[in-house]
């Protein structure tokens, strides 16, 4: 559970972050983990697609 949390937390901090210059370029890696996560953790809501959007 402790882990859970702190990867709801990570995305969190990352959803509410400033656009960073690379991550259009990380975006296809960033985007396989977080769907993994998604899948694996359903409450993290739609947090993951919110990360995703922002490198498309």
């Amino acid at each position: 559970m402790q882990y859970a949390l702190g990867c709801k937390n990570i995305l969190t901090d990352l959803t509410e972050r400033e656009e960073q210059p690379t991550l259009a370029k990380d975006a296809p890696d960033l985007e396989r983990v977080l769907r993994a996560i998604a899948n694996r953790f359903p409450f993290t809501g739609n947090q993951p697609e919110k990360i995703i959007a922002l490198a498309h």
